[in-house]
């Protein structure tokens, strides 16, 4: 899946373009140093915009995030596809994709503090990315069954938990060194014994 601008709209000039992507790269230092304290003046700020400039491009902190979010499951999704493009077993293909999802997710732990606490608007934003995610990961999930490699039992929404878990240790700098371990160990649940 990519980003494309709306078919009703006009393409956005170059220096909105731009600015667009001045405000989203702003944003994650911002919110990964303010969580969701952070406020649409202090991306501006960090941006180099003013704020009515943010404001042009999301009208309101609940669409911005919603974009961070957005991009980073659209980051999964094309994990997941090119795992899949790869070739070989589904099961081990899902697995190979989630360690490169941790790995982004390492990354951008911005998007990872403002999805601690999102709102309904911000899911809004992001649906159909989400969704791409899902559908993708149980084709490779059901082929992963079916090939014995992952556990009959295994479901969509483990995923979600066992990701979950890996931010939040990479949350914690205690354990924030410890992340593959963890990682290692939830994909090892997930094998068929």
């Amino acid at each position: 899946m990519t980003h494309v601008d709306q078919p009703n709209q006009p393409r956005m000039r170059a220096d909105a373009r731009r600015n667009r992507e001045r405000i989203i790269s702003a944003a994650r230092d911002v919110f990964e140093a303010a969580g969701n304290d952070a406020q649409m003046d202090d991306v501006a700020a960090a941006a180099g915009v003013g704020v009515g400039t943010v404001y042009r491009h999301f009208p309101n902190k609940d669409a911005l995030i919603g974009e961070l979010v957005r991009q980073k499951f659209e980051h999964i999704s094309r994990f997941l596809a090119e795992a899949k493009a790869e070739g070989g077993d589904p099961g081990e293909a899902l697995l190979r994709s989630l360690t490169r999802s941790a790995e982004q997710m390492e990354l951008d732990m911005a998007t990872q503090h403002v999805m601690s606490q999102p709102s309904p608007a911000v899911w809004a934003v992001c649906a159909g990315c989400v969704q791409e995610v899902q559908d993708r990961s149980g084709e490779l999930i059901a082929g992963g069954i079916a090939s014995g490699t992952l556990r009959p039992d295994m479901q969509v929404s483990d995923i979600r938990l066992i990701m979950g878990g890996i931010a939040s240790t990479m949350a914690d700098p205690s354990l924030r060194p410890s992340w593959r371990r963890h990682l290692e160990l939830a994909l090892d649940s997930l094998r068929a014994r």
